[in-house]
């Protein structure tokens, strides 16, 4: 062969050994990884789940700036999350709870780290610190607790684990927004026992400007979480978990869509910048409205795994044991207007408690005589149970009330407002037996008790 056939040979064998190089790296970059959820209550492949599941990861949360449960789920098809206040509203393909409806369990349940919670409002507690969420859409009662008709959100945090790990954000946004979220996780004893600590304090506008109150509507919100992990044996785990989480808000964030002249024209005498653009981030309100929360969860598990005990192999065994309080105390403007007419809130903390035990096995077990592919089963013992009471004070004053005729409300013809509201004022006098009464107070009281148990 001649030296330059060998050049060339020697050159062709070169690229073909890149392009070949190329091609195996581009093969390796392409591979997708396996997701692991528990949208079973126990860890599997994503596509084995034969249920309509969506997946966010806590790093696509972080790098994509997700700073709560409503910015996360905008990223899942079929879910509506509206966390302006204390009283979140969660749908699932259409499917939800009123937020104020305090005597009933959500239609979309809350689970955070295996625990199922009873209202809506801890439904920020598991954005942070997130190693994923797992959308379930669709009843899943059998293995979420009762009344999770529409579905589920799965929120999973961050183990505990005995190396030193962590990371600190500190971010800045528009509308005055402030964020600073931190974790670490780190040895308590050698390698058995692990911890780790997470904290988050936001503070934000939330685009809504109060004109009648001179005000810029605003929420913070802070939480921390503290975990314990330790390793009883090479199969063994015991899990200590709490955290606790309070936020404010300074309004409801009520904004009029559409008005009738006649209303424009008496509300614009209370407050002069009142319109019905609902795109200008304008609300005209005259209460001082709050939501606020507190929560606390404790939680106490315990895992086990045996790879093979009789026919069943590959058995896992957990015990969740938890309690939890949620206080949401409020005040709203409820007619919804810059007139001082009407105000709905509660009286004292509005206390909610609840406590739940599982206890479960999952595993498989061999195909009988060799036929078939075997069992993977999941069962268990759940018993769950809950407590609160809200004392709720509405008032209406009877010094407005011709205001409120005057706005077209009751639908008095324009004109007859001061007759109407003088009758039903001296009617409401006559009634109550006071001739100097001003104002009407209500209260209504909801008191509520349930449990529920589970096999």
């Amino acid at each position: 062969m001649k030296p330059s056939t060998k050049r060339n040979a020697a050159r062709l064998l070169a690229v073909t050994i890149v392009s070949g190089l190329a091609i195996s790296a581009t093969a390796q970059q392409r591979v997708i990884e396996e997701v692991v959820v528990t949208a079973q209550k126990k860890e599997q492949g994503l596509i084995d789940v034969p249920a309509s599941v969506s997946v966010i990861g806590g790093e696509m949360a972080s790098e994509s700036a997700l700073i709560d449960a409503q910015d996360i789920v905008q990223y899942t098809p079929n879910v509506k999350l509206d966390t302006s206040n204390s009283n979140p509203a969660l749908s699932i393909r259409g499917f939800g709870s009123p937020p104020l409806a305090r005597s009933i369990e959500p239609s979309v349940g809350i689970v955070i780290d295996d625990v199922y919670y009873g209202r809506t409002t801890f439904v920020n507690d598991g954005a942070f610190d997130m190693e994923r969420l797992e959308v379930l859409r669709g009843p899943q009662g059998t293995l979420f607790g009762k009344n999770t008709v529409s579905g589920v959100l799965n929120f999973t945090t961050k183990a505990a684990d005995t190396e030193v790990h962590g990371y600190f954000n500190v971010a800045a946004a528009t509308l005055k927004g402030r964020r600073i979220e931190g974790g670490m996780s780190f040895p308590l004893v050698s390698d058995r026992i692990g911890a780790r600590v997470a904290f988050r304090k936001l503070e934000r506008d939330t685009g809504t400007y109060n004109t009648t109150r001179d005000l810029d509507n605003a929420q913070e919100d802070e939480a921390f979480r503290v975990k314990l992990a330790w390793d009883v044996s090479d199969d063994s785990l015991l899990r200590l978990e709490y955290f606790q989480a309070s936020s404010e808000g300074n309004a409801y964030n009520i904004q009029l869509q559409e008005a009738t002249d006649r209303a424009l024209a008496e509300y614009r005498t209370h407050d002069p910048r009142t319109e019905d653009d609902v795109f200008d981030g304008n609300e005209s309100t005259d209460a001082d409205q709050f939501a606020n929360r507190d929560a606390k969860s404790l939680t106490l598990a315990y895992e086990t795994s045996w790879q093979d005990i009789g026919i069943f192999n590959n058995l896992d065994i957990n015990l969740v044991a938890n309690q939890s309080e949620i206080e949401t105390p409020f005040q709203l403007d409820s007619d919804f207007s810059p007139i001082p007419f009407s105000v709905l809130s509660t009286d004292g903390p509005e206390l909610y408690e609840q406590k739940s035990i599982e206890l479960r096995f999952s595993g498989d077990t061999a195909a009988p005589f060799g036929w078939g592919t075997g069992l993977d089963f999941v069962a268990g013992l759940f018993h769950f149970e809950a407590e609160g009471g809200a004392s709720q004070n509405a008032t209406q004053d009877l010094n407005h009330l011709q205001d409120v005729i005057e706005s077209g409300q009751g639908g008095i013809p324009a004109g007859g407002e001061a007759a109407a509201a003088n009758a039903l004022i001296a009617a409401e006098r006559t009634g109550s037996g006071d001739p100097n009464r001003d104002s009407i107070n209500s209260v209504n009281i909801v008191s509520i008790k349930n449990s529920s148990d589970s096999i």
